[in-house]
């Protein structure tokens, strides 16, 4: 493995290495490492990239699904942030955009996980979505929205 890292131009490009040779080893083995590989460093690159953006924050932040819900309809939301394991549950009165977290008086329409909605919304609109571990996003309401503009 040194001596492939000294002979390619691409040895910046590696981000992990397995032992062994690839003649004794099963190749099925070999793909599921390789991917768990990937999978931690991209986890890893992605939340470290979330945080640079929250603490870099130049107004551009927003937390809480309330707005985010809002800005991310409007196609605003550059990246998604967000605990991979919070839902919540949201209603909208008819011919109305905003997004209530408490069930309204008059006659509503139930969203049953206003993550997944907001999650699909910010996809549609060409943003980029990445999950947290569970409480790291705590003191922002579990997700966060970096809007482009």
């Amino acid at each position: 493995t040194k001596a492939f890292l000294a002979l390619t131009r691409f040895s910046k490009k590696v981000i992990g290495m397995l032992p062994g040779r690839f003649s004794d080893m099963n190749f099925d083995l070999l793909e599921i490492a390789a991917w768990q590989t990937y999978i931690r460093r991209k986890k890893k690159e992605d939340e470290q990239l979330v945080r640079q953006l929250i603490e870099n924050d130049h107004g551009l932040l927003i937390d809480g699904i309330r707005d985010a819900w809002k800005d991310a309809h409007e196609g605003k939301g550059h990246l998604l942030a967000v605990e991979k394991d919070y839902h919540c549950q949201g209603f909208q009165l008819p011919d109305h955009d905003e997004l209530l977290l408490q069930r309204p008086r008059k006659p509503y329409s139930v969203i049953p996980d206003v993550v997944d909605d907001l999650v699909e919304t910010v996809n549609r609109k060409n943003g980029k979505i990445v999950f947290m571990d569970t409480g790291e996003l705590a003191s922002l309401g579990h997700l966060a929205l970096i809007l482009r503009y």
